[in-house]
Order: C-alpha cells, then structure tokens, then sequence
C-alpha cells in the first residue's frame, strides 16, 4: 500500500512526496522487487528535478546500506553517484 502510494504521487510528478513513501518501503522491506523499483524512482525523481546534489547523495546512501542490492546494482549506483557529482559542482 506504501509503494502504491507512493507510485501514485510520482506518476503525479511529487517526486518529494513519493520519495518519502518509497523510502518507508526501503526501510521496512530491506532488499525486495519492490524495494528496488522504489529506490530507483526516487532516483528518478530526482533526475528528472535535475536535483543533483540530493540525486549524489541519495545514491550514495543506497550504495553504503548494507544488504540492500546486487554488486551490480550497487555498481549502478556509484556510477549515479559519480555522474551526479559531477553535475553538481
């Protein structure tokens, strides 16, 4: 129910408002399908804010939580990390 809500304020481009949904489910459900599209529309979200600073340091606090994603997808996040970085200086 968290995740559709959240999905719901996103498809409305509320993108603060879904995030803090989508990182309730995070929180509560660690590493799940759900977790995962959750964390990845966030970052999403932020992309399409063009909110660079908050897009590095979200991915980076998705990359440092322990058990939470694939080596691969912790790969993808520190390649996020360092494009957002870049981006904004």
């Amino acid at each position: 129910v968290i995740y559709k809500a959240g999905y719901l304020l996103y498809s409305h481009n509320h993108f603060a408002e879904s995030s803090v949904r989508f990182r309730q489910v995070i929180a509560r459900d660690g590493w799940t399908k759900e977790s995962e599209q959750a964390a990845n529309l966030t970052l999403d979200g932020l992309l399409l804010a063009e909110d660079w600073v908050a897009l590095r340091d979200t991915a980076k606090a998705f990359y440092d939580q322990p058990g939470f994603g694939p080596p691969e997808w912790k790969a993808e996040m520190l390649e996020i990390y360092e494009r957002a970085s870049e981006k904004a200086r």
